[in-house]
This record gives C-alpha cells, structure tokens and sequence, in this order.
C-alpha cells in the first residue's frame, strides 16, 4: 500500500464485485504502489498472473479503529 493512502498496520477490506469481501493487513510497502493502487502479495507468479489486474471498493480500518474508504 502507499501508506500516504493507507496507513501501515491497517486492516483492509476489498470488494471485487463478486459477492465477497476479501480482508488483508497492510505490512508492506512496494516501490511501484503509488497512490490509490493496492499490490496483493501471492505466494507463486502463477496465482499473480491468474489473479491479473482487476478494480476494487477498498476500505479500510487505521489500527486506532478510524474507518475510511477509497475507490
């Protein structure tokens, strides 16, 4: 995440239109996430190519417990 976007440490929950709503931790930080994009590590580059790019409602939860939102 950019944790000028997303604080580190925070609880982060993407809807990908699909009925599910999927939750992660925001720990790292990559050189290409800039902004308003969020990277999903994987275990293997063959779920990342599968998973492929795809758009998301985000929210999430500061560790203080604040809530925002991000499309």
């Amino acid at each position: 995440v950019d944790p000028k976007v997303i604080p580190l440490g925070s609880t982060v929950y993407m809807d990908f239109g699909d009925g599910a709503l999927l939750e992660f931790l925001a720990q790292d930080v990559g050189g290409w996430v800039n902004g308003n994009h969020v990277d999903l590590a994987v275990d293997k580059h063959s779920t990342a190519e599968e998973f492929g790019v795809k758009s998301a409602m985000v929210w999430w939860k500061n560790k203080g417990g604040e809530q925002d939102d991000q499309n």
